[in-house]
């Protein structure tokens, strides 16, 4: 059977990166995925990290992934513009088999990190090495994707705007979940504009 609910878990400020399987991630691992995570702090957005085991279908991992962000910038005060949600939903019996996500705020949806450089992290970073299981790899994969995404785009960002005289300004919100199950290619889900 198929979850169709699963709320975002307790969230805290003081806390970025969140295994609820307990076992996804070793000690060594969630070393490397906050690293990764303090990286993209650095480049100013409030990213969230959250690995569970649920079957989910990626319609449902996409509402879940945006819930996600929404409630860590409930629960932590992040501003929803700069708010970046990872979800991975793992089968509880499949460790091969996944859905992942990423949601992001409007700063970065239109700006920093458009759809098109959203689509590649899910699509090059976050599901390959779900397929064999390593979700440590996908999510610092997926999150050093994201950190030089933001890099990039800041600093053309930044000589854009002060050809245009001031930063760009962005409305929407949006995100890409991707499905990924045995022997089936991953498709991309968008939210509703």
């Amino acid at each position: 059977a198929v979850a169709t609910t699963a709320p975002p878990p307790a969230l805290s400020e003081d806390q970025r990166v969140y295994d609820l399987t307990g076992r996804s991630l070793d000690e060594d691992e969630l070393g490397d995925v906050r690293a990764a995570v303090d990286r993209v702090v650095a480049a100013g957005a409030d990213p969230v990290v959250v690995v569970r085991a649920l079957l989910a279908t990626p319609e449902e991992t996409l509402d879940q992934v945006e819930q996600l962000q929404v409630a860590w910038v409930e629960a932590t005060g992040a501003p929803r513009d700069t708010a970046v949600a990872v979800l991975v939903n793992r089968n509880p019996d499949d460790d091969t088999d996944a859905r992942a996500g990423i949601f992001v705020g409007a700063t970065y949806d239109d700006g920093n990190v458009p759809r098109g450089e959203q689509e590649a992290i899910v699509v090059e970073a976050l599901i390959p090495p779900l397929r064999d299981g390593d979700v440590a790899a996908s999510l610092v994969g997926a999150l050093e994707h994201a950190h030089a995404a933001l890099l990039h785009e800041r600093a053309v960002n930044g000589a854009q705007g002060a050809r245009e005289g001031g930063p760009r300004g962005h409305a929407q919100h949006g995100g890409l979940a991707v499905h990924r199950a045995p022997g089936v290619d991953h498709g991309i889900g968008c939210p509703h504009q």
